[in-house]
């Protein structure tokens, strides 16, 4: 139970983080890439006592930035978070190929639901409830901190599975 509040707290942590910087910088990009780098470093928080605990934050950062340049071709950059949770949820699933394709799926749709998850309430949900959906929210530092949360969530429930 306390490390999946760990998991838990340090997702939401890193999502503000990433919240905060935003602020700071004007440069999406590397508010971008500092945010994955963090969650990455979450997510293999286990893994930091090894040999080669600076691959994770750097592969995160790596993802991203990878995906952010795809999203530009694209023209949807969000698509950077869902290659994310991909990379990372296959990263943590056990190493036989089927777990590791099931977990990469998972992860794709995590990171779908963690940046388009106020979006769907807001503009989905409440208007079929009869309620406004007119609210003033940034939804990328909102997805920051939901997708932190998801991906941290989730990445212990694969640890998990055996």
């Amino acid at each position: 139970m306390k490390a999946f509040l760990f998991m838990l707290l340090g997702g939401a942590m890193a999502g503000v983080a990433g919240v905060m910087l935003s602020y700071m910088s004007s440069s999406r990009l590397l508010t971008w890439v500092i945010t994955g780098t963090l969650i990455a470093l979450v997510i293999k928080i286990n893994d930091l006592g090894k040999r080669h605990w600076w691959i994770w934050p750097v592969l995160g950062g790596t993802v991203i930035c990878i995906g952010y340049f795809i999203g530009q071709l694209i023209l949807f950059p969000l698509v950077a978070w869902y290659l994310f949770g991909a990379v990372f949820m296959a990263l943590c699933a056990p190493n036989r190929v089927i777990p590791k394709i099931i977990s990469s799926i998972v992860g794709f749709i995590v990171g779908i639901l963690g940046m388009g998850f106020m979006p769907l309430i807001t503009m989905v949900f409440m208007p079929l409830m009869g309620y406004s959906s007119s609210f003033s929210y940034d939804i990328e530092e909102l997805g920051f901190i939901i997708t932190g949360i998801f991906l941290a969530m989730t990445a212990f429930l694969i640890k998990k599975w055996k």
